[in-house]
């Protein structure tokens, strides 16, 4: 008799637990649904560090530049992919250096000699992209998300023509582009990301970015 109370209470406990479990789950399961459904869309503005790549036989050194952009993206049902939409403003300058022959006249306009000086300053170069993106994100924890992705579009690049001496560059123009890229999105709301931008010879950079991230309900 004993022995049929203790499996009749093993049996009560058994599905207490399981209904607690159950509902736990289902109670995960909807906060990670709505989680999702209000992270549906994703607006993002920043700024970044660009670092030019290929040097120029005109130019003695690249310096750092900076940039803006803007992004936004939408998660695709439950999966851990989205797409978006991406532009940005570049620019970063070049440090030139060239030798100057001057001749010297007199009174009369008569060559009398030649003076030779070097001229050195720097020239902003500067791209604007226009992308379609695509990442995959991965949660690492509540606050946490981990991603990497890409863009491809189109590179318009500023006119600095003038100063081609290499048949490796083009002036000013349109190019592809293409942006292989990784990074990780913090407390729901800053983004930091490290990347590529693949496009026109003398325009091709490197960069870091930092951004701000707001999110809005499912549409």
């Amino acid at each position: 008799m004993r022995s049929h109370i203790l499996t009749r209470r093993t049996l009560i406990v058994a599905i207490a637990l399981w209904l607690v479990a159950s509902a736990s789950s289902l109670a995960a399961d909807r906060e990670k649904a709505t989680t999702a459904d209000n992270r549906r869309w994703g607006l993002e503005i920043g700024a970044c560090m660009d670092f030019l790549q290929d040097g120029l036989p005109q130019f003695c050194h690249n310096k750092p530049g900076g940039g803006v952009y803007f992004e936004t993206r939408y998660r695709i049902g439950q999966t851990p992919i989205d797409v978006g939409l991406y532009a940005s403003l570049n620019t970063a300058p070049r440090r030139y250096s060239a030798t100057v022959e001057k001749e010297l006249l007199d009174e009369n306009a008569a060559p009398i000699g030649r003076v030779i000086f070097t001229r050195e300053g720097q020239i902003p170069f500067g791209s604007g992209n226009v992308m379609a993106t695509i990442n995959c994100n991965l949660s690492l924890g509540r606050r946490c998300e981990v991603f990497v992705g890409a863009g491809v579009g189109i590179s318009k690049y500023a006119d600095n023509g003038h100063w081609n001496s290499d048949p490796g560059y083009r002036g000013s123009g349109v190019s592809l582009s293409l942006m292989p890229r990784a990074g990780i999105l913090l407390f729901d709301h800053l983004r930091l990301t490290a990347g590529y931008k693949f496009q026109e010879r003398a325009n091709r950079h490197a960069f870091v970015s930092i951004g701000l991230v707001g999110f809005i309900g499912k549409h």
